[in-house]
């Protein structure tokens, strides 16, 4: 085989490995992407969950607070009228 032969196959692998190289890693990046995107996503549904729980915390702790001034007002209306 001639020296000029030998060259040239190796050059058309180089190129053919370094074009599959590139393909395959932008095949990677677009999996990494949409991973991404898939977390960003559910990161925002956490949130907006959290957020919604957050507010029936606080709708809960008003009304218990109500309660427990309601209680406390009755049980002085009790006792003023036992003395």
């Amino acid at each position: 085989m001639n020296v000029q032969k030998v060259i040239a196959i190796a050059v058309a692998c180089l190129l053919v490995g370094v074009l599959a190289g590139y393909l395959l890693w932008g095949l990677r990046s677009g999996e990494l992407a949409q991973v991404k995107l898939t977390a960003e996503m559910q990161r925002a549904e956490t949130e907006a969950k959290l957020k919604e729980a957050d507010a029936r915390v606080k709708k809960l702790a008003e009304d218990l607070e109500f309660e427990r001034q309601r209680r406390t007002k009755l049980e002085g209306l009790l006792s003023t009228g036992r003395k």
